[in-house]
Order: structure tokens, then C-alpha cells, then sequence
């Protein structure tokens, strides 16, 4: 792109030096402004006429980078990091819960989740540990999980460590 700005700026110098040169003559100074005039609209267009006859080019890339976006290596990595993010949230959501009800400090409980990870639109919890350290671990395990069990079921242990 600098190499066309640049021909335009010393295309409109030689005009100019031109146009003085021939400032006296009308008839020759119409026709120098209309050939330094042609010349720049064909400065103008060269970067246009190179882009349309790129355009095979320009596609071939823009096709790849599709494909690549959704090649299945690429989609089953997103999968993962979905499920990832699913699951992160809700272990943040149970602990938030039990730091909430049970005025545990948040460093005393840890959260495991197992999951069934083959159907992305539908995590399926399988199981849920729960560790209680510190503090936490002084309370009542069957509590714990009784609270989780009313609030969400399913398989849940709760250890003291």
C-alpha cells in the first residue's frame, strides 16, 4: 500500500513541475493535466485490478480458514473447554452454597464433580465429592449432605480431611 501512496505523490510532483512548465501554453497545459490526470486514476485503480485478480487466491485462504475453524479437531476442543466451563461453574455455584448456609471459610471446601462428558448440550453429573478441611471439617458430614441431596440429588459424598 506505501509503494501507491508514494507513486501518487511523485506522480502529483511531476504534474505540477509539468503544469508550471507548461503554464503559458493553454492548449499543451490541457493536455499535460489530462495525462497526469490519467495517469493517477490508473495509480488509483492498480491496487483494485490486483485485488480482483487475487480473488482465487483471496478465497482459497478464506475457504481454508473455514474449514480449519470447523475441522472436528477444532469443535471437539471447544466441546471440552465448554464442558470445562460448565462444570467449573458449577462447582463455584455448590461451593458458593455451602459457604452461604454453612459459614464455611471458602478455602476449607473443595468440590470434585464427575461427570458424563458425551453429550455436550446435557452435562450429566454423576458424582459430586465434597472434601471439608480446616474449620469445615468439624462439622456435620450427614448435614452437609443432606442439604446438598434436598438441593440438587443425585450421588454426593462429603469427607473430612
Amino acid at each position: 500500500m506505501g509503494k501507491y501512496v508514494y507513486s501518487l505523490i511523485v506522480i502529483s510532483i511531476i504534474g505540477g513541475i509539468l503544469n508550471n512548465l507548461f503554464s503559458s501554453l493553454n492548449g499543451v497545459k490541457r493536455l499535460v493535466n489530462f495525462f497526469i490526470g490519467l495517469v493517477m486514476v490508473l495509480c488509483l485503480i492498480l491496487p483494485i485490478v490486483e485485488l480482483v485478480n487475487d480473488y482465487e487466491s483471496v478465497k482459497n485462504k478464506f475457504v481454508e480458514y473455514i474449514e480449519d475453524l470447523t475441522s472436528s479437531e477444532k469443535i471437539e476442543e471447544s466441546n471440552e473447554i465448554i464442558i470445562k466451563n460448565g462444570i467449573e461453574a458449577i462447582q463455584k455455584g455448590i461451593k458458593r452454597d455451602l459457604i452461604n448456609k454453612f459459614n464455611f471459610d471458602e478455602k476449607d471446601v473443595v468440590i470434585e464433580i464427575e461427570a458424563d462428558k458425551s453429550n455436550i448440550e446435557a452435562i450429566k453429573i454423576k458424582k459430586i465429592n465434597i472434601i471439608l478441611t480446616g474449620k469445615a471439617s468439624w462439622s456435620d458430614t450427614a448435614r452437609v449432605k443432606e442439604y446438598l441431596s434436598d438441593l440438587i440429588g443425585g450421588d454426593i459424598s462429603v469427607v473430612r480431611r
